[in-house]
C-alpha cells in the first residue's frame, strides 16, 4: 500500500512539473508566432479536407480568433475574488496532455464564424487579438 502512495506522489510531482512547464509563456506577445501561423493560412482560407472537418480553413482561422477575443474579454471582466475552485478530470487531463478531444464540448455562439467570412475581418481580428492581449497586462 505505501508503494502505490509513494507512486502516486511522484506522478503527482512529475504531472506538476509538466504543467507548469508549458505554462511559462506570458507577456503580450507570448501569442506572436501563432499570429504569424494564422496570417500564413489566410490566402489557404477557401480550402478544406473533409477528412478533417466538414468546414473550410476560415472558419477555423475565424474560430480561433473570436475565441481568443473572447477570452481576454472575459479575463477582463472577471474577479479572481469571486473565484471557487472546483475538481475536473477533464480539466485535468486537458491541461496535462494539452489535447481536447473532439466532438465532446460546444462552442458558444459568440465564438462560431458566421455564413460569410471575409479575409479583412481576419486582419482585424488578428489586430484585436493582440490589442486585447496588451489589455490583459500578462
Amino acid at each position: 500500500m505505501k508503494k502505490i502512495g509513494v507512486i502516486l506522489l511522484v506522478l503527482s510531482i512529475i504531472l506538476t512539473a509538466i504543467i507548469l512547464a508549458r505554462n511559462t509563456e506570458s507577456g503580450p506577445y507570448f501569442l506572436d508566432e501563432q499570429f504569424s501561423e494564422i496570417v500564413d493560412y489566410i490566402p489557404k482560407k477557401d480550402k478544406s479536407n473533409k477528412r478533417i472537418s466538414e468546414v473550410n480553413v476560415d472558419w477555423h482561422l475565424d474560430h480561433s480568433l473570436r475565441t481568443i477575443n473572447r477570452i481576454c474579454e472575459a479575463l477582463e471582466r472577471s474577479n479572481p475574488n469571486e473565484f471557487k475552485s472546483n475538481f475536473s478530470w477533464s480539466r485535468i487531463f486537458v491541461f496535462t496532455s494539452a489535447i481536447i478531444p473532439r466532438g465532446v464540448a460546444q462552442s458558444p455562439k459568440s465564438v462560431i464564424p458566421p455564413k460569410v467570412i471575409l479575409t479583412d475581418s481576419l486582419y482585424l481580428q488578428i489586430e484585436e487579438a493582440k490589442e486585447n492581449l496588451k489589455k490583459l497586462k500578462l
